[in-house]
């Protein structure tokens, strides 16, 4: 038999951490690999994060 009870607040928790993992990557990554990679090729590296998405590759940024 199927349980219908309210969710507790593990699910809940478990059904937002995907999402704050998520974040706090992207900031991290933000901050520590993106800067270093425009300090080692500068306009290079700028041109390239100008025509592609961080966090969707294969949708091109303007579509």
């Amino acid at each position: 038999m199927i349980s219908t009870t309210k969710p507790d607040r593990l699910d809940l928790f478990f059904l937002i951490l995907p999402f704050a993992y998520w974040l706090f990557l992207t900031i991290l990554l933000k901050n520590t690999e993106e800067k270093w990679l425009r300090e080692l090729y500068g306009k290079e590296y700028e041109e390239y994060c100008r025509r592609v998405n961080r966090c969707w590759p294969w949708f091109p940024k303007g579509v």
